[in-house]
């Protein structure tokens, strides 16, 4: 299963929770031919069709809508609504000055600094640092 390409994002959820339910688990995929009179195979051919008759329960289903899709245009809309909130703030003028428009480039290199490194960055940013001690 590990070797296996997905695009579908719904394929890639039933992936991983196969998978997380593999590790306490035997779970075994077996291929069978459709129509082939198997016990089980019917009945999960009778439970599909009972399925495809009752009312639509998630929008995944109906829509083709994955969570990952949702999470990306969640993560796009709310990066424009920080964008449009920094750029119509009235106070924060040095950090304005210095940061454009909202970076999750910029916010992943942050995390990675160290404590020491980052409060040197966020004093430059917002002006609350002990640079003018070296000026004189």
């Amino acid at each position: 299963m590990s070797a296996a390409k997905t695009t579908s994002g719904l394929v890639w959820e039933t992936m991983i929770k196969v998978l997380s339910l593999s590790i306490q688990n035997c779970v075994r995929l077996l291929w069978n031919p459709g129509h082939s009179n198997n016990e089980g195979n019917e009945m999960a051919d009778s439970l599909a069709k009972q399925a495809a008759t009752t009312d639509f329960t998630d929008p995944e289903a109906v829509l083709g809508l994955s969570i990952t899709s949702v999470r990306n245009t969640v993560c796009q809309w709310s990066a424009q609504e920080q964008n449009k909130t920094w750029n119509n703030i009235q106070s924060c003028r040095q950090a304005r000055q210095l940061l454009q428009n909202n970076s999750t480039k910029f916010a992943k290199y942050a995390v990675r600094l160290s404590r020491k490194d980052l409060r040197i960055l966020v004093g430059l940013l917002t002006g609350h640092n002990t640079l003018n001690r070296y000026l004189t």
